[in-house]
C-alpha cells in the first residue's frame, strides 16, 4: 500500500489489489477501482496521480485525478510504473525505467537510473531517486543500491548499498525535505547532510516507507509492522 494527502480531510490510498481509496478524515471511500495500483502522489486535492503494474500477467497502468473525474490508461506492457512523485502539476516523475510528464505527455528521462525502486519530488526542478547502480571491479559486476540526484538539468549518482546476494540487504524507500535533509532506508539508515552520506542505524527489520514534515519529523515503517521516528 501507499498513502498520499494533501490535507487531514483529502487523503489517499493506493491498494494493490483493490484500487485507489479516499478519506475525508471521518469514512474511506473506494474513488477508482484499478488492480495493481502501487503508488500514489500529488500537489493538491485537484492534482492527484496513481499509478502500478505487475510482471506476472504483464500490466501497466497510469491514471489522473482532476477534481472532477479521471483520466490515464490501463494496458498490458512490460512491467508496471511502481513509484510516482509530483513536484509540479506540470513535472511529474514515475518508475521502473523512469519517465516525465510534462504537463501534456509521458517521455522516457534521457541520461537518468535505469529501475527505480521509489522517488521523491520535493520540489519543482528537482528529483531525488533511489535505483539500481551497476559498476565493474576486479571483473565482475558489482549491483548498489544507489541514491540518485537531479537538480539543474544533471544527474549525480551515490552508490550506498552493495547487494551481496542471499540475505536479501537492500535500500527500499527515499524522503527529502530539503537539499540538505534526505533519508534512505532499508535494511540501514542513510542520510544525506548537502554534503555527506552516512549511515545512521541498522534497524532490527528492514525498513520499506518513510516521509516526514521537517527535520525532527521523519516516520518510517517496517516490513513486519513497525513504526519508526528517524532522528540524526
Amino acid at each position: 500500500m501507499s498513502v498520499w494527502g494533501s490535507r487531514t480531510d483529502d487523503i489517499w490510498i493506493a491498494d494493490y489489489d483493490r484500487g485507489l481509496y479516499r478519506g475525508d478524515g471521518r469514512t474511506w471511500t473506494l474513488a477508482k477501482e484499478a488492480r495493481y495500483a502501487s503508488d500514489v502522489s500529488g500537489t493538491s486535492a485537484r492534482d492527484v496521480w496513481v499509478v502500478g503494474g505487475a510482471v506476472e500477467p504483464p500490466a501497466s497502468l497510469w491514471f489522473h485525478w482532476d477534481g472532477a473525474g479521471w483520466s490515464g490508461q490501463h494496458a498490458p506492457f512490460g512491467h508496471g510504473y511502481l513509484r510516482v512523485s509530483a513536484g509540479a502539476p506540470d513535472e511529474v516523475w514515475i518508475g521502473g525505467g523512469p519517465s516525465r510528464w510534462d504537463g501534456t505527455k509521458w517521455a522516457p528521462v534521457v541520461g537518468g537510473p535505469g529501475s527505480v525502486y521509489d522517488l521523491w519530488a520535493p520540489s519543482r526542478g528537482e528529483l531525488w531517486a533511489l535505483a539500481e547502480h551497476r559498476t565493474q571491479a576486479g571483473g565482475s559486476e558489482h549491483l548498489h543500491a544507489a541514491a540518485v540526484h537531479y537538480a539543474a538539468g544533471s544527474w549525480s549518482t551515490t552508490p550506498l548499498l552493495e547487494f551481496t546476494g542471499g540475505g536479501g540487504r537492500w535500500l527500499y524507500a527515499i524522503w527529502a525535505r530539503a537539499a540538505d535533509d534526505v533519508w534512505v532506508v532499508g535494511s540501514k539508515v542513510f542520510h544525506f547532510d548537502g554534503m555527506t552520506w552516512s549511515q545512521v542505524c541498522q534497524p532490527d527489520e528492514e525498513l520499506t516507507g518513510i516521509s516526514g514534515t521537517a527535520t525532527r519529523d521523519v516516520w518510517a515503517v517496517g516490513a513486519r509492522g513497525s513504526i519508526l521516528r528517524l532522528r540524526r
